[in-house]
């Protein structure tokens, strides 16, 4: 711009934008990153209740009964669903994030 002889103060005011402007896009990334927190953290909540309820039902199984490992195989199976159903749900939610415009 110099070369084409464009006055000083619209090369420093084209300076300044330039520099404003990757601060201002990580601003609104970071703002909007700030809102998912909310939504991510109830994921997180209701998985750590799952997990917890999980190792009570673990602890309740007698191990000297008859069918104890039928009881174990279905308390890790349903731990095992319900793992697989939050990242799901954490794949959805990236997934849509990632294909979102803007």
């Amino acid at each position: 711009m110099e070369l084409m002889h464009v006055p000083a103060l619209a090369v420093t005011l084209l300076g300044v934008i330039c520099s404003i402007s990757p601060v201002a896009s990580a601003t609104f990334l970071g703002i909007r990153a700030y809102a998912e927190f909310e939504l991510l953290a109830r994921q997180s909540a209701r998985m750590q209740r799952t997990l917890t309820d999980a190792a009570r039902e673990l602890d309740a199984v007698r191990h000297d009964s008859p069918l104890a490992s039928n009881e174990l195989g279905n308390a890790l199976l349903d731990v095992a669903t319900a793992m697989l159903h939050d990242i799901d749900g954490w794949a959805q939610l990236f997934q849509l994030k990632a294909v979102e415009p803007g």
